[in-house]
């Protein structure tokens, strides 16, 4: 499967696609072929690269920085910062069969919409090594943001390194439920967060932002657990064919799926 193409990637196919308009505006005859030649790459790769369905290697970008019309110093820079995003997609993967559990006492305590977010802005590229990036980004007071960080620190989620908060692994896992408890207050609090979360800022978001529908159906009961599984099974693939890599622009969405039985749902509501 091909990687997700990265911030500075994004960068040097735009400088590309620059570079080929100018050389256009200057001869209108100026060919993908030619520009192609002039890259020392093949035609269809370049046609690949500019489409988004190729992603560059260190060799070939460092090929076509140096024939792109742009100064040595952009080059270097968007050079130095790809090496790094590529570095940062390679831990990650390596990472990807890693899975945290989380101790039920520890995951009530970070069972707040922010504190799920906040792991996953880390996946972004808007984390400068600031705590106040962080707060910045969702809008929260920096203390409030500290605190959740260094409880997200405390519970294993996170480490500190070289002044800068990282991941300690790809995915986290909740406790299983307890029989016995019946509910997890953790999970519920996640849920109460999410449709909280989704009701104030529905009118925040344009239509183009957001994506927010429901739907109505009969289900047996006794095909609960097959639904169940069936319907966990859908959230996880919609859940992995969509995750972003590091490095990659992308931005936190909150991603919401539930299954409710109705029945008396009207004696939960005043009259």
């Amino acid at each position: 499967m091909r990687r997700a193409i990265t911030k500075t990637e994004a960068l040097i196919v735009a400088e590309m696609k620059k570079t080929f308009q100018q050389r256009q505006e200057k001869n209108p005859r100026y060919s993908l072929r030619a520009y192609a030649r002039s890259l020392e790459i093949e035609a269809s790769n370049l046609s690949e690269i500019l489409s988004g369905k190729r992603a560059l290697s260190i060799f070939v970008a460092e090929k076509i920085l140096k024939h792109l019309d742009c100064s040595r110093e952009q080059q270097d820079a968007m050079m130095n910062d790809f090496k790094v995003e590529l570095d940062q997609a390679k831990r990650f993967r390596k990472q990807s069969s890693n899975e945290y559990l989380v101790e039920e006492e520890g995951f009530n305590e970070i069972a707040t919409w922010y504190h799920m977010a906040i792991l996953t802005f880390f996946e972004t590229p808007h984390y400068d090594g600031t705590v106040q990036s962080v707060a910045k980004y969702f809008g929260m007071e920096t203390d409030k943001v500290q605190s959740a960080l260094d409880g997200l620190v405390k519970m294993g989620l996170l480490r500190l390194e070289n002044g800068k908060y990282e991941k300690v692994a790809a995915t986290y896992r909740a406790p299983k439920e307890n029989p016995e408890k019946k509910q997890r207050v953790g999970s519920d609090q996640i849920v109460a967060d999410s449709m909280d979360l989704a009701a104030d800022l529905f009118t925040h978001y344009s239509y183009e932002e957001k994506e927010v529908w429901a739907a109505y159906m009969a289900l047996n009961p006794a095909r609960m657990s097959e639904a169940r599984t069936y319907y966990r099974e859908g959230v996880t693939k919609f859940l992995s064919s969509f995750s972003c890599t590091p490095g990659e622009e992308s931005d936190v969405y909150q991603i919401s799926f539930q299954m409710v039985p109705l029945k008396n749902a009207g004696t939960l509501f005043d009259k």
